[in-house]
């Protein structure tokens, strides 16, 4: 019989029951599935993650683009600087420096902390003073709001659509709700 990997006495601290069992099925195969299944969970979740950064990679630039967020306007000062009212966008540094950040299983959407702008300051830093205001510069959020355009039902969603697809090729039937 495949699969029967023989009787086995049954002990509880070392002292024999007198019960015997044996094991019968694909133990071999969920053996080698069960190997398998942690690598294949953790590329479904490296691959979820950077679906989920692409889309707010997307939604990130377009609030850019669109100036779709109603910020506060810029200083009279600052738009003459400029030569135009739109925040975010200056030498077009900032805007192209934002990207998708993987360290180890983590992936986010961000700026990489070493790009600086012409006067040295970090764009990092220049995003962040944007976001929560800094002195007489107002708050102008784009980072949260766009993160919360990201449905947690649709990011549970896609991970799980991910993992189910994973379980099936083990032969595992998820029930996804």
């Amino acid at each position: 019989m495949a699969g029967r990997l023989g009787k086995r006495q049954l002990q509880f601290g070392g002292v024999s029951t007198g019960v015997k069992f044996q094991l019968e099925g694909r133990w071999r195969a969920m053996n080698t599935a069960m190997g398998m299944l942690g690598p294949d969970i953790m590329m479904a979740y490296m691959s979820t993650q950077l679906e989920i950064a692409e889309k707010l990679l997307k939604i990130i630039k377009g609030h850019i683009y669109n100036q779709d967020l109603g910020w506060v306007p810029l200083a009279d000062s600052t738009q003459k600087r400029k030569g135009h009212d739109n925040a975010y966008i200056d030498t077009g540094l900032l805007n192209n420096s934002i990207t998708i950040l993987t360290r180890g299983t983590r992936v986010t959407v961000g700026i990489p902390r070493n790009i600086q702008a012409k006067d040295g300051v970090y764009l990092a830093d220049i995003a962040s003073m944007m976001e929560y205001g800094a002195g007489k510069m107002p708050a102008r959020p784009l980072w949260g709001p766009s993160r919360d355009e990201m449905d947690r039902k649709t990011v549970t969603k896609i991970f799980a659509t991910r993992l189910g697809g994973i379980l099936l090729r083990h032969g595992i039937t998820p029930a996804i709700r």
